[in-house]
């Protein structure tokens, strides 16, 4: 039974599923006589999984001379760490490169391997060095295969299903990661024939030479002429072209190192993170993410791998929130469908500590992220240390605002993190089968996203699209339908099924004016089959790339008048809109009009089975009153909040036979009261909850503790729960004046909260504010 499973959104150890729990903890930073200290302080805070990289570097620094047991420093003894992890009943994430990044010079790899296989190296467009390997070069394939060799004669042993404590490993580090952030792909000669021989797969020559406004030179000479130095005329073909081929590039980079340690004995599941978060000085953004979702996209066809999202969000304010709701959604469409959301690197420190990160960002964006389906969260960093050897790009020190620090003392989000854990852990199986209570569904096109690469002809191109994403699509649509509580999951418009209108009613599209003709197609027989859509801003009235394609327009013999951008728009009763782009239609009726011509950019027509409603305008949602306008578009569709409140806050719904759980969440900085009404039923018999300023709460309605015990509601969240044969013992944290009511026909009894029978085996308790309430129920 020593295995890992992953299926129905959960991780299952051993038969038992887990809610993991992870705390990185680097080894080679912390003295090993204190590897014991902190793997306990990881423990007591309610982790359940350690997680570590294993630097080449640090433990080949010349070649062939192999160090994994501390003979040259104690703080290489990786056997001795793993074993003591797993005498302490810690599961463990290894992440064995070849790259690790990590704040370490040359990212992990040996410097000897630049020096002494040159022919490893990339190359730039000019043919110079780059700083990256590439990655299928065979040499640098055979140099991996020897590190793999030494390091899974260590941790092949220790895996979960050899009755170890080993139960994921991360192969590489952010694929693709570096080549995109400097905008500079491997040009050397190596990928080139590579990228010649994907070409010659895809396409005959007469194909190609069509694509290429019928060139009359092969598809060799082509790439040789062009690639290096494009051409003005079919610059974006090329570079689309270029950039596919890399999809495909990433996922068998990622195949051949499975290869390779499943021949040194790897057998648990592979993670493959997800790059993309980037700073904005005191909140940073996700606006970049997707573009790793659309470069890894094909890795989540590897069996048995996990994708999962390197999330860091900086500080957590209503500016920036959705983001990380975005973030799930779109991971969420195009990883395996029986996979839960994964973040195995999410932001608990940074390596800067000016601004410093508060400790109810940490607590938070945990809750928003758990709330959306998250059932793995591996925090990063846990614990700080110090980098030895001089293997640090920012110096000895790595103290990374991690929880605990280097010195081992406990910060404050320590403490943010132990009580979440102790809630997780107390509303245990039924919080693992609630699933993400959604709205709608949000299209996640990853071709809008392949723009991690540039020339002087497609610079442009690249910069309307990503102008487009970041305004209309991150910061209006997105924005407006997390403000408005609008609950939505992602769907990936490159999966190859139809989209099944049963599972996915309505849905959202972002469109550019640009969409392939597949995705077109996939648009229209969704709606002839019953689907409701919302489209916006633009109809796509060309490919991706930059040819005339209308299958959309044309199937729903819709006619577009004009674009003009920055007109001031009505939608419904409010008007005088600021919108960025506006289409409008040859169209009597709508919703939505430019407010000095009466051009119609808003309408719901009815086509087959199904409804599709056009809004023709790209908003910014920096005002209330626009957040509500993208409202009145939901309502076309009769789409509304997923619970509705007296104030604004950020809700979220898990749902499952054994419970609802309410993820209230509030990030603004004054406390709030309200009630709350879930799918139009008023929750909590109306009371009115407070909810502190920049604090989450989880709020358990019908939770079946056991057979004969269940919370019908509670208006505090849960930490502790124990069962014996005895008695059933609860405990809650209540902030104020709480109500909980309880069903069972136990005899209850409490030492320090008012209780009243309200019925059969009913009763409710009433509390104080800011204690721990202690609740018994004798058998």
């Amino acid at each position: 039974m020593n295995r890992v499973e992953i299926k129905e959104e959960k991780i299952i150890i051993n038969g038992e599923e887990k809610f993991l729990v992870g705390a990185e903890l680097h080894y080679f930073r912390v003295p090993k006589t204190l590897w014991k200290d902190r793997l306990t302080k990881i423990k007591d805070s309610g982790c359940n999984l350690v997680s570590t990289y294993i630097p080449w570097s640090f433990h080949e620094k010349r070649e062939n001379e192999i160090d994994l047991t501390g003979k040259t420093l104690p703080e290489k003894d990786l056997k001795s760490f793993l074993e003591l992890a797993k005498e302490m009943n810690l599961l463990v994430l290894v992440r064995p490169g070849p790259y690790v990044m990590s704040e370490i010079r040359n990212h992990g790899l040996p410097f000897w391997l630049f020096e002494n296989y040159p022919e490893v190296i990339a190359k730039r467009i000019d043919g110079s060095n780059h700083t990256i390997v590439s990655y299928l070069n065979e040499k640098y394939l055979s140099l991996v295969e020897k590190w793999y060799k030494a390091v899974f004669a260590i941790i092949s042993p220790l895996q979960i299903t050899n009755g170890g404590n080993i139960i994921m490993c991360q192969l590489d580090n952010e694929v693709g990661m570096f080549p995109w952030v400097m905008n500079h792909p491997d040009y050397s000669d190596f990928i080139i024939d590579k990228f010649i021989a994907y070409l010659s797969h895809k396409y005959s020559e007469k194909e190609f030479a069509q694509l290429f406004n019928n060139t009359i030179l092969s598809i060799h000479d082509y790439v040789y002429k062009y690639l290096r130095t494009p051409e003005k005329a079919s610059a974006v073909v090329l570079m689309n072209e270029f950039m596919l081929f890399h999809r495909e590039y990433y996922r068998d980079y990622i195949i051949e190192l499975r290869k390779i340690a499943a021949k040194y004995g790897l057998n648990i599941p592979v993670v493959v993170n997800i790059h993309g978060f980037h700073s904005v000085d005191y909140a940073k953004r996700g606006l970049q993410y997707p573009i790793g979702l659309s470069q890894l996209l094909l890795t989540a066809e590897i069996d048995n791998v996990l994708l999962a999202g390197d999330y860091y969000v900086g500080n957590i304010v209503p500016d920036n929130y959705f983001d990380i709701i975005l973030a799930n959604a779109f991971t969420k469409a195009v990883q395996p469908k029986n996979q839960p959301l994964f973040s195995a690197e999410f932001q608990s420190g940074f390596q800067n500590d000016v601004p410093r990160l508060q400790p109810t960002t940490t607590d938070l964006k945990s809750r928003i992220c758990i709330g959306c389906g998250m059932n793995a969260i591996n925090y990063y960093m846990f614990v700080g240390g110090e980098n030895y050897e001089g293997i640090g790009i920012i110096g000895k020190r790595h103290d990374w605002q991690a929880p605990v620090g280097a010195d081992g003392s406990l910060r404050p989000h320590y403490h943010v993190i132990k009580h979440l854990n102790d809630v997780i852990k107390t509303y245990g199986k039924a919080l693992l089968d609630a699933k993400y209570d959604v709205v709608t569904h949000l299209a996640f096109e990853p071709d809008y996203y392949l723009t991690e690469y540039d020339n002087q002809y497609t610079r442009e191109f690249k910069q309307e699209l990503q102008r487009m994403r970041e305004q209309i699509l991150f910061n209006g649509i997105g924005k407006a339908l997390s403000f408005l509580n609008i609950t939505f999951d992602g769907y990936n418009m490159k999966d190859e099924k139809a989209i099944d209108v049963s599972k996915i009613p309505s849905l959202w599209v972002f469109s550019t004016g640009y969409m392939n003709e597949a995705s077109q197609r996939k648009l229209v027989d969704y709606v002839k089959n019953g689907g409701n859509l919302i489209i916006s801003p633009l109809l796509p009235t060309q490919d991706l790339n930059k040819n005339a394609c209308t299958v959309f327009i044309d199937e729903l013999a819709i006619d577009i008048k004009d674009r003009k951008d920055w007109q001031m728009i009505d939608v419904c009763e409010t008007d005088n809109l600021s919108g960025i782009y506006t289409q409008s239609y040859n169209v009597e009726d709508g919703f939505a009009y430019r407010e000095n011509t009466n051009d119609c950019i808003g309408f719901v027509k009815n086509y087959g089975s199904g409804k599709v409603v056009i809004f023709g305008a790209g908003m910014i949602s920096e005002h209330n009153y626009k957040i509500q306008a993208y409202g009145k578009v939901a309502e076309q569709l009769g789409l509304d909040s997923i619970v509705k409140c007296d104030d604004w806050l950020n809700i979220e719904v898990r749902s499952g036979k054994n419970g609802t759980f309410l993820f209230v969440n509030n990030l603004d900085e004054y406390e709030k009261e309200t009630v709350f009404t879930y799918k139009n039923e008023l929750l909590f018999d109306g009371h009115k909850l407070t909810v502190p300023m920049r604090k989450g709460l989880i709020l358990p309605i019908n939770w079946q503790v056991t057979e004969n015990v269940k919370v019908n509601y509670a208006t505090c969240e849960f930490v502790d729960f124990k069962e014996s044969p005895e008695e059933v013992t609860l405990k809650a944290k209540a902030i104020n004046n709480e109500r909980i009511v309880i069903e069972s026909p136990y005899q209850l009894s409490s030492t320090n909260c008012e209780i009243e029978k309200t019925g059969v085996n009913q009763y409710k308790l009433l509390t104080e504010s800011n204690t721990i309430i202690e609740i018994i129920l004798t058998r």
